[in-house]
């Protein structure tokens, strides 16, 4: 009886007992099914014995570490880019004992689905005897994050090629103490030092100290107008230590505002603009001598214009002059305005001028002697000028208007660094008519004022002589 008794009394608290387990499984199941991460629970023979829709919305039946179908759907890699067996999964881990935390990533391939990104971690959990009696299995949604973290690799990867490929610095600094975080490779090449040894304790001093005393105070000023929110553009002097070269730079700085738009901070692109600087003064000086060079060729056109006009008797004379002294002034300027930067040379000058009016067909009647000298660009048009009425005059009154008339055109350079050319003509009875007019004038009165030369003219009964005397080192423009 006091079995039986006993029996009767047991059964009431064994029902309760049940009751309370199935109701502490009820909140379980209920805490589990509200949690937003999916989590389920392995027994020790890689079972699924409680687990949440969450978690079932990536393993619906057999758990990844014992199914190769399931396996398939789960993608990870380990250092050396070897995809992971089943056996290293989480769970397969966990069951050997040891704690997978915070987890491994995973890129889930589900059914009819895009893949997505999920971290899995399992914990195991002994029984008294200490051994694996299960494992907890923890799965996390990290598709958004992890997409936005690729994306963040992908873009500094994009921008660390670009800078690695810019020849320009692009660096990076810290808008409270104006500190570099980064600094590309160009640094090195524009600044002539290594961007290591730069970055090293306080770069902003590092930085201040390679550029011009005088420029320093400007360029941290503008430093400090973008930590106020405002882009700017400025020129400073840096001095290279690599070689103590002089470099122009120009920075353009802008700010870099986090996500309550302050300004975190600053980007700035260096470039190292000393050869445009160089190409505008030479081309300031190159302008200006055009100007200069421009007045005193319409000064010589409007003094060949009233001269001719002078000496002129009817307007084809003066047709066939102005064209024949504007063809002289071309052909002078086309020498002037050549790309070749090398000097004009005096028998190129000389040779020019005679073949223009007398091309071959008094060759045996020419004879030019002299070695090659160049000569300053500011007495060439004027000497240029003069040889064509020397030539032009010769053409139709002296040696080369007659069979037996003979042209010698001589040049050297004297001790005193002078040019000296001789224009000498024989053979021919000079005309009552022969004057040079304005090419005397030329000779006698341009020449001496442009260039500074002493000039003579001599034309005699025997015929002509005319010698050029002008200074090679200096000449007035």
């Amino acid at each position: 009886m006091a079995f039986a008794f006993m029996t009767a009394q047991d059964i009431p608290g064994q029902r309760g007992f049940e009751e309370a387990l199935r109701t502490s499984e009820r909140r379980l199941a209920a805490i589990l099914e509200a949690l937003p991460i999916g989590v389920a629970f392995l027994d020790a023979g890689g079972q699924l014995v409680v687990t949440n829709s969450v978690y079932k919305s990536y393993v619906p039946g057999a758990v990844p570490s014992w199914s190769e179908t399931e396996q398939l759907r789960w993608e990870a890699h380990d250092a050396e880019g070897r995809r992971i067996p089943k056996s290293g999964f989480p769970a397969a881990r966990a069951l050997q004992g040891e704690r997978v935390w915070p987890g491994q990533e995973f890129l889930f391939h589900g059914p009819g689905q895009p893949p997505r990104w999920a971290t899995v971690a399992a914990l195991p959990f002994l029984d008294e005897a200490n051994e694996v009696a299960g494992v907890t299995s923890i799965i996390l949604d990290i598709d958004r994050e992890k997409r936005a973290l690729l994306a963040l690799t992908e873009s500094e990867e994009r921008f660390r090629k670009f800078a690695e490929a810019s020849s320009d610095v692009l660096w990076i600094r810290r808008a409270d103490d104006l500190q570099w975080e980064y600094l590309s490779p160009a640094f090195d090449t524009i600044y002539g030092e290594k961007r290591s040894e730069t970055l090293k304790g306080d770069n902003l001093k590092s930085w201040l100290e390679l550029i011009i005393e005088e420029d320093r105070d400007r360029a941290i000023a503008e430093l400090r107008k973008v930590r106020s929110g405002v882009n700017v553009t400025f020129e400073y002097r840096i001095r290279r230590p690599s070689d103590g070269q002089i470099r122009w730079l120009r920075n353009t700085d802008f700010p870099i505002l986090n996500e309550k738009g302050e300004v975190q901070r600053i980007g700035g692109i260096g470039q190292d603009v000393t050869e445009e600087k160089e190409t505008a003064e030479r081309l300031q000086v190159l302008v200006a001598e055009l100007q200069h060079r421009t007045r005193n060729l319409l000064a010589v056109v409007r003094s060949i214009t009233r001269q001719t006009i002078s000496s002129s008797t009817n307007i084809e004379a003066l047709k066939v002059k102005m064209d024949d002294r504007l063809a002289a002034l071309s052909r002078v300027q086309g020498l002037l305005s050549r790309s070749d930067p090398s000097p004009i040379d005096v028998s190129d000058l000389v040779r020019m001028e005679i073949d223009a009016v007398a091309p071959n067909r008094h060759l045996g009647q020419i004879v030019l002697v002299g070695p090659r000298i160049p000569l300053p660009g500011s007495v060439v048009q004027t000497l240029a000028l003069a040889l064509h009425e020397l030539s032009t005059n010769a053409l139709k009154y002296g040696a080369l208007s007659c069979a037996d008339g003979r042209l010698k055109v001589t040049w050297h350079r004297s001790g005193a660094g002078r040019l000296v050319l001789d224009w000498a003509e024989e053979g021919f009875e000079p005309k009552s008519r022969q004057r040079l007019g304005y090419g005397r004038e030329l000779i006698e009165k341009a020449l001496p004022y442009t260039t500074g030369a002493e000039t003579t003219f001599d034309l005699s009964k025997g015929g002509l002589h005319c010698r050029i005397t002008l200074p090679l080192a200096r000449a007035r423009a």
